[in-house]
């Protein structure tokens, strides 16, 4: 059986706790902008509600934005 060195531990533990807090931040980047694009989709849907026409390409880039957002995920 191998036992690792305090140091070589501490090094996996680090390595895993830097790859952690990368994967972390890559996750709250992709939902901080689905989010602003859920914000953006309700703002049209107020201005459809109020008689404004919204252009269905302003749709339909939102909706590719937050689909590229889920692949990047």
């Amino acid at each position: 059986m191998n036992h690792l060195s305090d140091g070589e531990t501490g090094t996996g533990l680090q390595f895993f706790g830097k790859m952690t807090a990368s994967i972390s931040h890559e996750i709250k980047n992709v939902m901080a902008i689905i989010n602003e694009s859920a914000g953006l989709l309700e703002d049209y849907t107020i201005m459809a509600e109020k008689g404004i026409p919204i252009d269905p390409e302003k749709l339909k880039a939102v909706s590719q934005r937050v689909s590229k957002q889920i692949r990047r995920a």
